[in-house]
């Protein structure tokens, strides 16, 4: 019979066991044989594995899961259910990985590589979490490599490292998992952010909509009546995307312009998403938009010009307005050129700073109406990142090209080439901005610049 603290050796004797060290020495030791698995004296050393062994690289590795998000997603809450996928998508890919160790009749290193597994990972995710960090991704398959590839890396080599070319196929048993339950959010790839990826508070949805008229009624009442005979810009400015405050600053800033610059001083009327400030302005949704270009309409003459400028994130026939428990969805190109149609303004300069807003150009064009991209409709714009004052287009053509002239058609000329320059020297794919000019829309610009000179 054994006794504790016992063990036998070859010879049936019973002999004293080496006392069990501590967890953290077992986990430094299991984290420096993973880190050395190239090395003789690491590549076959047993790696402790009982359930705390396992229990401490799980929660690290769940803590750089979240730092890792926390890097690709800067303004996303870290919620339960964040931390369930992770948590969730970990363990189905380790069952995974032990039922393909089963089948190929290494049971008995099950527990040990499974435990090696997750100290791999833990490094992978900081690895990548550094390398998503040093400097943005110029594109998917860029993206991918930092993110993924450098995750798992470690994960592949050391199971080669301990089973040989068997241990691909207990890396492919361990990733496919893990592929099929992130194959829904490579599926929404260049799609704007869904309401559910940010909780950052739990809205008072009745007390934010009992406000709308009154915030809007605030906008609405200060706009000054145009003089008839008088070209003369009215404007309507959107910030679609609440967690990220670049567009709210760029609806801000433009406003500032348009007072200054274009004698548009009481005729605007901005509309906001801004999860941290839902007091100042109206928000930008269907409805409110529909209300502030009646508005404008109402105060202008058939001579007089609107702006229409919107900033979000977007996706191919997509602008996004969408707010958690807020606004339950996005704006299109039919409700934009409904909502224009309805308010029944004539003579219109739409200016969509988005990722895919050239998509937005076929539903909108119109002989009078003049429409400016920042992006056309295959390809994403930059720069909208919540430290910037403004997008990369959106600087190019409301701060650079539109100090050197008034013309918003020869400031977005100028804005492309800008853009392009730009792009071409940090090694970003294109995001080609377009301009569409209907045929009766110049005579009316021109008209209205010369009453401003």
């Amino acid at each position: 019979m054994r006794r504790k603290g016992l063990r036998s050796n070859t010879k049936g004797v019973q002999i004293p066991e080496p006392p069990n060290p501590p967890l953290l020495a077992r986990s430094v030791e299991n984290l420096s044989t993973v880190l050395g698995i190239w090395h003789a004296s690491c590549s076959r050393r047993l790696i402790h594995h009982g359930m705390n062994d396992a229990l401490v690289p799980a929660l690290l590795l769940l803590v750089a899961q979240v730092l890792s998000y926390r890097v690709l997603q800067p303004f996303a809450a870290i919620n339960i259910q964040v931390l369930q996928n992770f948590a969730g998508a970990t363990a189905l890919a380790l069952v995974a990985l032990m039922l393909v160790l089963v089948v190929m009749r290494k049971s008995a290193q099950a527990w040990q590589l499974c435990v090696g597994v997750l100290w791999a990972l833990v490094i992978g995710n900081l690895l990548s979490m550094l390398a998503l960090a040093a400097s943005d991704a110029t594109s998917l398959a860029d993206w991918m490599f930092r993110k993924f590839g450098v995750t798992y890396v470690f994960a592949l080599i050391f199971l080669i490292f301990r089973l040989g070319w068997h241990g691909l196929a207990a890396f492919a048993g361990f990733i496919v998992p893990t592929a099929l339950v992130a194959a829904p959010w490579f599926a929404s790839l260049g799609t704007p952010p869904a309401n559910d990826d940010v909780v950052l508070f739990d809205p008072d949805t009745e007390m934010i909509y009992a406000a709308q008229n009154e915030l809007l009624e605030q906008q609405t009442t200060r706009l000054r009546p145009g003089i008839p005979g008088t070209p003369e810009l009215f404007a309507v400015l959107g910030a679609g995307y609440p967690y990220e405050g670049v567009f709210r600053r760029e609806v801000e800033a433009v406003e500032a312009s348009l007072s200054d610059r274009f004698a548009a001083e009481n005729r605007v009327i901005s509309l906001v998403n801004d999860d941290a400030d839902l007091t100042s302005y109206p928000l930008m949704n269907r409805v409110n938009l529909r209300a502030a270009l009646e508005a404008i309409s109402t105060a202008m003459n058939p001579e007089d010009v609107a702006l229409l400028f919107l900033t979000s994130h977007g996706a191919p026939g997509i602008f996004s307005t969408t707010f958690y428990d807020v606004v339950s969805r996005d704006l299109t190109a039919v409700d934009l050129d409904d909502a224009l149609q309805e308010a029944g303004i004539d003579n219109v300069i739409v200016v969509l700073s988005a990722c895919y807003s050239g998509s937005f150009v076929e539903t909108l064009s119109a002989p009078n109406r003049l429409i400016l991209t920042a992006a056309d409709a295959d390809n994403v714009s930059f720069g909208c990142n919540d430290q910037n004052e403004w997008t990369d287009w959106g600087r190019a053509f409301f701060v650079d090209a539109l100090a050197q002239t008034r013309d918003f058609r020869e400031a977005a000329r100028i804005a492309q080439i800008a853009v392009a320059r730009q792009e071409k020297a940090e090694s970003l794919p294109p995001s080609s901005p377009l301009i569409f000019e209907g045929e009766r829309i110049g005579r009316i610009l021109d008209a209205w610049l010369e009453n401003l000179d």
